[in-house]
C-alpha cells in the first residue's frame, strides 16, 4: 500500500522493489486463504533518497552512522523520518544498528 491505496499484489517474496516510487506512506499486507494479515509499520519514503543516507551524499557509510548517532544524542536535528532506519516510528538506538547492518549487508 501507498497512501492507503493497493500498489501490489501477489507478492510472494519478502524483498521487492516499487517501481517509480514516489514520495508517500507505504506498508504491507499480507493475503492468505483469503485472511488478510494487519498492516506492518508504516515506512515514509521520498524518492530520491536511499534508507540509510542520511547525510545526502549518494552513499550509505560511516558517516550516516555518525550522523544518526548524533540525531540520537540530540547532538543535531535531522528529520525523524529520514532517521527511523528500522520504521518503528522511534528514533534510537536500535536504528543505529539497523543502519550498520544494511552498510555490513553490502
Amino acid at each position: 500500500y501507498r497512501d492507503d491505496k493497493l500498489i501490489a499484489s501477489n507478492v510472494s517474496t519478502t524483498n521487492f522493489d516499487v517501481e517509480n516510487a514516489i514520495n508517500g506512506t507505504y506498508t504491507v499486507t499480507a493475503v492468505a486463504g483469503g485472511e488478510e494479515s494487519a498492516k506492518s509499520n508504516a515506512v515514509v519514503f521520498e524518492a530520491g533518497l536511499k534508507l540509510g543516507d542520511l547525510n545526502a551524499d549518494g552513499n550509505i557509510d560511516a558517516s550516516d552512522v555518525t550522523a544518526l548517532i548524533n540525531k540520537v544524542l540530540g547532538v543535531t536535528e535531522i528529520a525523524d523520518d529520514i532517521c527511523d532506519i528500522n520504521g518503528d516510528g522511534i528514533v534510537n538506538v536500535s536504528d543505529v544498528t539497523a543502519l550498520i547492518n544494511i552498510i555490513l549487508a553490502k
